[in-house]
């Protein structure tokens, strides 16, 4: 059976209370502003590209997160297309391909699509996605800043040993995304099919954080002290 990828970012209008805060409480969660995911195979081929903006009315935009991604409302009202409109394409595709969703910082996006779907007045059937999130996967790589996780720039120096040219705009993360994930699995730092045994088990793969093989982190660790 074929397995598939779904690399997926969000821009949103604000952040929300707390990442931990019931997606039932809308009053907690921000708008989504601009989606854009990249679906993959597990051979590494690209299938299709989404990229949307979405604008309702009646939402602002906190001026702090502005100043981060740059979208303004009155690009939203000229490039926006309606919220339930761009999540049933999403749900379409999350359908038809049945893909383990991949972000960096994929627990942001992942609550923020349930939000989305409440609010829409759509099924939430992101309830138990399978997932993988590249911010966890490569904490290893920071071993000197107990706790600290690597921004998805970080990460993508760290590996490239170049800038990427702009973040915070939905389709440029993905894309970024997509080069730190499939680089993290040349470099055997995981394995592609791998996913977060938070939403669902995977009996025969053990795994820490986002699935990477414990091994492994401890000869990531090795190496970068070396």
């Amino acid at each position: 059976m074929k397995g598939y990828l779904l690399f997926v970012d969000v821009e949103t209008s604000g952040m929300p209370s707390s990442i931990k805060s019931p997606i039932t409480r809308l009053d907690k969660w921000p708008y989504l502003i601009q989606i854009a995911w990249q679906i993959y195979d597990f051979e590494r081929n690209l299938i299709k590209t989404e990229n949307h903006f979405v604008y309702e009315e009646g939402i602002s935009i906190d001026i702090e997160s502005q100043k981060i991604h740059g979208i303004t409302l009155d690009e939203l009202r000229i490039k926006g297309k309606p919220r339930r409109l761009v999540i049933e394409r999403f749900i379409a595709d999350y359908n038809y391909y049945n893909p383990i969703l991949v972000g960096h910082f994929v627990e942001l996006d992942h609550k923020m699509l349930q939000v989305a779907m409440i609010r829409s007045g759509l099924e939430n059937i992101l309830a138990d996605a399978r997932s993988f999130c590249t911010m966890i996967a490569s904490k290893a790589m920071n071993p000197f800043k107990k706790g600290k996780y690597l921004k998805l720039e970080e990460l993508y120096n760290r590996l490239f040993v170049s800038k990427i040219d702009r973040t915070h705009d939905a389709l440029l993360d993905v894309q970024a995304t997509v080069k730190c994930y499939f680089q993290l699995a040349e470099q055997r730092l995981l394995e592609i099919g791998q996913f977060s045994q938070e939403t669902k088990s995977n009996p025969g793969k053990s795994s820490l954080g986002c699935g990477l093989p414990f091994v492994v982190l401890l000869i990531l660790i090795f190496w970068m002290i070396l």
